[in-house]
């Protein structure tokens, strides 16, 4: 059983590839990165900062110190907090006495690659006294003053909690940016995806800002407007239609019934036209009924489900007339009778047009219909379909030299199988042509 179902249309595809999810990514990764960047920069200076103030200082206590001494004529020893001075070698702590013995005079560290080793974060200072043969050495204790005033650590504290915080507004913002982005296109997106084409929505511009979606929802709007009067005068033009095609059906087929009416001697000479008539008549009746159905753009989803055999033994026995007169053997192999869930009258136009079509171009040779439970198929001996135009022949009025009709044959076909969801294939060589429908 074959049942034709359209694919359930995705309103609202996963967060993660939506354009809200861009916005709100983007909104969070430049305020996070402009963040980083500002907190990095200004801890940095504020490094710089320090470290220039600390050696500011500690030139000020040697340059007072130097003074003090030139106008006292003696050394004047000071113990500042973070600062040791001391003017004799012996007098320097043992665990950097031997670092410093012989240094000349510079500024040396603890720290680093050239660092002289002793006490973590220290520096020291080598100065040689005015007019004397003696040094000085200031032991310069740079990491007890970060230990006491933690500068260093309040700096990367306040980096720390303003970054987070910084992180936390932006992921807030950029929820709420992207909500009001793209919550407005949601809505337009789910009401013209929702109706159907014969109630399209119209009117609803005015809900809008003045912005970009706006200015969408008011060129679909305007669309619909245009949409919705091409349909209501199709809608006219099929009910037109579909009186005028049925009035000079109705007086042939009226005709042919008083011209059976006739005495059998009068009949002998017309029976056989009369049957072809008769056939053409009823045959267009068909036509004229699914082709309306399709103007509408009515489905078939929901109809019973019919046997197909008994459909196309019918259509075969229509077409039988036109292998009259030529050495032509129409053949039918059926080995399982499918039920589809599709339009009888579709599937009866679109497997007489292929026998008709097998039949009409076919001049000797064969031409047999095959039904099996999963396709049907049609196969002849003709001539064959042109290779330059087989990819196009499904195309409305794309038909080979030899054709003498309007080629929308095949084209109604490949709209009914597209309808119901079957495949068409096509194979055509020069000495004939198979075409399957696979259910």
């Amino acid at each position: 059983m074959t049942r034709h179902r359209h694919p359930p249309m995705e309103l609202k595809p996963r967060f993660f590839k939506t354009h809200a999810f861009r916005v709100f990514l983007s909104f969070v990764l430049f305020g996070s990165l402009l963040t980083l960047g500002y907190g990095l920069a200004v801890s940095h200076q504020m490094r710089r900062i320090h470290s220039k103030m600390e050696n500011f200082r500690v030139q000020e206590e040697i340059k007072n110190y130097l003074d003090n001494y030139a106008r006292q004529k003696a050394p004047f020893l000071t113990r500042s907090l973070f600062i040791n001075i001391y003017d004799d070698i012996e007098d320097v702590p043992p665990n950097v006495r031997d670092l410093l013995r012989g240094l000349p005079d510079g500024t040396y560290f603890s720290n680093g690659s050239d660092g002289l080793g002793g006490p973590a974060f220290h520096r020291y200072l080598i100065r040689s006294l005015p007019e004397q043969e003696k040094k000085l050495y200031f032991i310069v204790d740079d990491g007890g003053f970060e230990a006491r005033f933690g500068l260093h650590e309040q700096i990367d504290r306040v980096f720390r909690y303003g970054f987070f915080v910084a992180a936390a507004l932006s992921i807030i913002v950029g929820f709420a940016n992207a909500h009001l982005l793209i919550h407005p296109l949601f809505r337009l997106i789910e009401r013209t995806s929702r109706s159907r084409p014969e109630d399209l929505p119209v009117g609803f511009a005015e809900e809008y800002a003045h912005d970009e979606v706006g200015a969408l929802a008011r060129a679909m709007d305007s669309t619909n407007k245009r949409i919705r009067a091409f349909i209501e005068r199709e809608q006219q033009f099929t009910r037109d239609a579909s009186h005028e095609l049925r009035t000079p059906v109705t007086v042939i087929k009226g005709a042919v019934e008083l011209m059976d009416q006739l005495t059998e001697k009068d009949k002998k000479n017309i029976r056989r036209p009369l049957k072809r008539i008769e056939r053409s008549v009823s045959e267009m009746e068909a036509l004229i009924e699914s082709l309306l159905l399709k103007a509408r753009e009515e489905t078939a989803m929901g109809a019973e489900s019919f046997a197909a055999r008994p459909l196309v033994e019918q259509a075969i026995q229509e077409s039988s007339y036109l292998v009259e007169g030529k050495g032509v053997i129409l053949s039918f192999q059926c080995t399982g009778d499918p039920a589809l869930d599709v339009s009888g009258p579709d599937f009866k136009m679109a497997v007489s047009n292929l026998i008709r079509n097998a039949c009409t171009y076919t001049r000797e040779g064969t031409v047999t219909a095959r039904l099996e439970p999963a396709w049907f198929e049609v196969e002849d001996t003709g001539p064959g379909i042109d290779p330059t135009i087989i990819d196009q022949i499904t195309d409305p009025f794309v038909k080979c030299e030899a054709s003498q009709g309007h080629g929308i044959g095949l084209s109604i076909v490949k709209r009914v199988c597209d309808q119901a969801g079957w495949d068409l294939a096509i194979s055509s060589r020069a000495g004939g042509t198979r075409i399957r429908i696979t259910f």
